[in-house]
């Protein structure tokens, strides 16, 4: 018990501190209201003159992160208070920076007394020996619990299953799955193209708010509630990874789109880093610095087939003006005197005509081809394409280790019918290698496609038939948008367009339609 005749308890001015972390695992960490209701027994029961009662919903693993903890600190050291009233030692610190501060305060007597509920305190050598020991037990806790939540989540990944914090538009199940979920999806997703054609946040916000949206709540009871989008939720949203299909946690990388485990990613790479480069383009302009080249890394030379695209810049001409051009980057490149560069108004020409020869005039069945082929990929399609893509990679890694040990015996062989089997073995191996090639070429052009947006009839016509317009009307900045979510790579030779690639939708209609009508795409 207590030496109780040491202290005068009624002349000390008690505070209360009461704390409930939000990040507690453990179930049995009692309430704020609870720990309250034992406190007030144990005052009532002693006669402590409580000045203050501090409640705090904060984590105390780490120094300086309690804003209440601090200021109360803060008030002790003012004199306003002289003594601690908490439910445990944890609920005061779990490191070991604050459980010293408030070992120096006891020493210093600027802390007189501390009472606990489930523990007993005195204020002499061995107890604050044991009050010491008990904030170092806390601190071990916390930081051996810590390690196996992280050693648990890193299991999880290599299983492809995630235990962090649930993602707009996707239903995490039991097992730790990310699902599609439903019409959120599809408004979330329609939120990653709007900003990729680079509409403005606020207009975005407000798309997701008049559409309703509802994020999916898994440890609430009522599940989906309607969520309020703001600026500052959809700027980290659109700098996840994870909505392409590559899942950051605890430290590791884990791509979801070449897993096992049917995940369906919400937009490709092209549209997420479309956005980034948007976003810092957008910042280049408000700052004052050089405006924006357009088409950077997207015209390339097919002279000299370069493996790097063409420099964009500007130059004045006699007349003042300053005009766009793109250049052969390979001093060994042998394009013509002349034609070392090319003017950015010829490159937006053939965009313009590709558009109104390819897409400006798609026959009205072209809408439909489209949305057959983005329902024909069910979840239960877009598992077996990875099954397969994933079965093809492992038989030709199989082949490529037969013709290597094959290779190296074919040296230590003498007899001459012995070599000619060795050899024709290598070429049948080499020949299902291309095969295999090829159909792992089909597999991930069929996980592309499995990706294709959903898009309603009235919007996907009304955009195809406004594209050569808007093009021809748009500023530098805009006919950049433009461009950069219809294409992904230019070629041109001395100063025409030879061929092209379109992103996605855009190359699935053009191919389908092309497959229909027995016509040829260019790419």
């Amino acid at each position: 018990m207590y030496e109780e005749q040491e202290i005068e308890l009624k002349s000390l001015k008690y505070v209360m501190y009461l704390r409930k972390s939000t990040e507690d695992e453990g179930r049995q960490i009692r309430s704020i209201g609870d720990q309250e209701k034992d406190c007030r027994d144990l005052v009532k029961r002693l006669g402590l003159n409580v000045i203050d009662v501090i409640k705090e919903e904060k984590s105390a693993k780490k120094p300086n992160h309690r804003p209440a903890f601090r200021d109360m600190l803060k008030r002790i050291k003012q004199k306003e208070f002289n003594a601690v009233i908490a439910w445990h030692p944890d609920r005061l610190s779990r490191n070991s920076i604050e459980s010293g501060e408030i070992l120096h305060m006891l020493d210093m007597d600027i802390i007189k007394d501390i009472r606990f509920v489930s523990h007993q305190f005195s204020n002499d050598a061995n107890g604050k020996m044991l009050l010491g020991m008990l904030f170092v037990f806390s601190k071990h806790y916390s930081d051996d619990l810590s390690s196996k939540v992280t050693r648990g989540v890193r299991g999880n990944l290599r299983d492809f299953k995630s235990g962090g914090t649930p993602k707009h538009g996707y239903i995490r199940d039991n097992e730790g799955i990310y699902r599609t979920d439903d019409t959120n999806f599809e408004i979330i997703q329609r939120a990653w193209h709007m900003r990729a054609t680079g509409e403005h946040m606020q207009v975005i916000c407000d798309f997701i708010n008049e559409q309703g949206y509802q994020k999916y709540f898994k440890k609430d009871d009522k599940r989906h509630q309607t969520f309020i989008m703001t600026d500052s939720v959809l700027s980290n949203l659109f700098r996840d990874t994870f909505y392409y299909g590559e899942l950051v946690q605890s430290g590791e990388v884990v791509d979801l789109v070449k897993a096992p485990v049917p995940f369906e990613p919400m937009i490709d790479r092209d549209t997420f880093f479309r956005v980034q480069d948007y976003g810092k383009s957008k910042q280049r302009r408000s700052k004052g610095r050089k405006p924006i080249l357009p088409l950077r890394y997207m015209v390339h030379c097919d002279v000299c087939k370069y493996d790097k695209p063409m420099q964009v810049g500007r130059s004045k001409g006699r007349d003042g003006i300053s005009r766009l051009y793109y250049r052969c980057l390979n001093t060994n490149c042998t394009r013509e005197y002349g034609s070392r560069s090319i003017r950015g108004k010829l490159v937006f020409d053939e965009i313009n005509r590709v558009i109104e020869e390819k897409l400006t005039n798609l026959p009205p069945e072209a809408y439909d081809r489209y949305i057959k082929e983005v329902k024909s990929y069910s979840t239960t399609a877009k598992t077996k394409i990875r099954a397969d893509l994933t079965r093809a990679k492992v038989t030709k890694k199989g082949y490529e280790d037969k013709i290597t040990k094959l290779s190296g015996s074919l040296a230590y062989l003498a007899d001459e019918t012995a070599q000619s089997t060795i050899t024709n073995q290598i070429s049948e191996a080499s020949q299902e290698i291309n095969r295999l090639d090829q159909a792992i070429k089909g597999y991930e052009k069929g996980l592309e496609r499995s990706t294709l947006p959903k898009i309603e009839r009235e919007e996907f016509e009304n955009t195809i038939a406004q594209l050569a317009k808007k093009l021809k009307a748009a500023d530098v900045v805009q006919k950049d948008l433009i461009a950069n979510n219809l294409f992904l790579k230019l070629h041109f030779d001395h100063q025409k367009m030879t061929h092209y690639s379109l992103k996605e939708p855009f190359a699935s209609l053009i191919e389908l339609t092309a497959f229909q009508y027995g016509g040829g795409g260019w790419d």
